[in-house]
């Protein structure tokens, strides 16, 4: 019998058979401590005993696997593809079959959420992130949605046109402004947005800038931004540029406190939100005004202790 062949020594048949008869049929591929290991006390990112897994990725990845090179044949269509454990590039080869596999059954939405199980500093680990394989889908007409978290951008030589994206999801991703750039102008339909914890350098742009149209379609920019403290015990600020977003409808910011710069006109934006600790809101009441002609909705949550001067507005 099939599936009780030794390539399933690491799960009982009862539950290859369970987990393969709920893929098959809900078509939505899902691996993470609950569905691998049957621990559902992991349901937070920010766990306690997260450590405790820290050696189980073989395990881990042999059980996916097992089930993926059962389901291969019978799944001709994967509307979802999730992956939420500790894994990086030393399984970089296995990770790759996984993409490959789920390009080739026009998969509709790629979740990797790498950073699920740990809670250390994004540049600890950095340079050992998965890089996610871009020319996977430099044909790809159907994946509309993509969440990565601790992997790298590094763009392939091949172009790559994801025309179908609408939402791109981004956490603890080191950004470089070349590379980010590069990797937006694949994505011609992006409707959302979504940085967050994110690395970036001290001047940060998103937007078209140098009259380049990029990013036309997007409606929502979220940016989530919490500063890792320096070697010398300092944080550092950034300066986010928010730039040329014509049809840009929603922004919303929650994080440390950070300098905004609304470049041009936002004829579309209605709806504002920053959550933030800061002392100097003048980019705000001074500057997003001017820029934003039909705001119609501003949200202003601040953890401050100094005293602010709010201008008209």
């Amino acid at each position: 019998m099939r599936l009780l062949s030794s390539r399933w020594r690491h799960f009982t048949p009862l539950e290859v058979f369970k987990l393969c008869l709920k893929y098959q049929k809900e078509k939505n591929l899902c691996f993470d401590c609950t569905s691998v290991f049957g621990d559902a006390s992991t349901t937070s990112p920010f766990m306690k005993d997260d450590t405790k897994y820290y050696p189980r990725s073989n395990e881990f990845v042999t059980k996916v696997n097992e089930v993926l090179r059962y389901l291969a044949l019978p799944v001709s269509k994967l509307q979802s593809f999730q992956v939420s454990f500790f894994l990086h590039d030393e399984y970089a080869s296995y990770i790759d079959e996984w993409v490959n596999l789920a390009a080739s059954k026009a998969v509709n939405k790629i979740d990797f959420k790498f950073s699920e199980l740990y809670q250390l500093h994004p540049r600890v680990l950095h340079d050992h992130f998965y890089t996610f394989p871009w020319h996977v889908f430099s044909s790809n007409l159907n994946l509309e949605h993509l969440c990565l978290e601790s992997c790298r951008l590094k763009p392939a030589l091949v172009k790559c046109c994801l025309s179908s994206l609408k939402t791109l999801s981004l956490g603890c991703v080191p950004l470089e402004q070349d590379e980010f750039d590069n990797v937006l102008s694949a994505f011609s339909k992006l409707e959302c947005l979504i940085l967050n914890t994110c690395g970036m350098p001290k001047t940060f742009r998103i937007g078209s800038g140098h009259g380049e149209d990029r990013l036309h379609h997007l409606k929502s920019l979220e940016i989530y931004y919490y500063r890792w403290r320096s070697r010398d015990n300092t944080t550092r600020n950034r300066n986010i540029e928010i730039d040329g977003l014509l049809n840009l409808k929603a922004f919303q910011y929650i994080g440390h406190t950070n300098k905004f710069f609304f470049k041009g006109s936002f004829p579309s934006l209605v709806s504002v939100q920053f959550l933030m600790r800061s002392p100097d809101m003048d980019f705000i009441f001074d500057g997003l005004p001017t820029a934003v002609s039909h705001l119609q909705h501003l949200s202003i949550y601040l953890y401050s202790t100094h005293k602010m001067k709010v201008n008209a507005v």
